[in-house]
């Protein structure tokens, strides 16, 4: 059977589990405990742009941080969402919009301040990007150089 990750949608999160788990607005208190629970490790968010997965990922020296991934025509894309107090319903849509948008084929570093503040780990999730992934710019940086594919 195939397991069903959280989704979400409309400004809520709907966890699916057979329980009929709760439903939490996004940027609420419950929202924030709930993406730092450690039981917590993805869920995907549904927008009229664009559909994506969210995962936690872990840095010795950064903490945790979530991320945005999708894949598309084949490549696998991804784009920094922020650390969990970071991850807004703007956050969200934001970072659909410019996957949509782009196709994700825009490589720019994420947040100069998105991790632990050192510099360092954001060039490092940079670093992390490959042939077969691609990092989305943040639209929120208007400086970061654009290239398009």
């Amino acid at each position: 059977m195939r397991r069903r990750i959280p989704q979400v949608a409309d400004g809520v999160l709907h966890v699916l589990d057979p329980s009929g788990g709760p439903e939490i607005a996004v940027a609420s208190p419950s929202w924030i405990a709930w993406l730092t629970d450690p039981a917590t490790r993805s869920f995907s968010f549904q927008s009229p742009s664009c559909r994506y997965t969210a995962r936690k990922e872990h840095r010795s020296r950064g903490g945790e941080y979530w991320v945005a991934y999708r894949k598309q025509g084949g490549k696998l894309h991804k784009a920094y969402l922020g650390k969990a107090e970071d991850v807004t319903l703007a956050r969200l849509e934001d970072v659909a919009a410019v996957m949509a948008d782009r196709g994700g084929e825009v490589m720019a570093s994420p947040l100069s301040d998105a991790t632990s503040g050192d510099g360092g780990s954001s060039r490092r999730v940079d670093a992390a990007a490959t042939d077969s992934h691609t990092t989305v710019d943040d639209p929120l940086r208007a400086s970061a150089p654009q290239y398009k594919c």
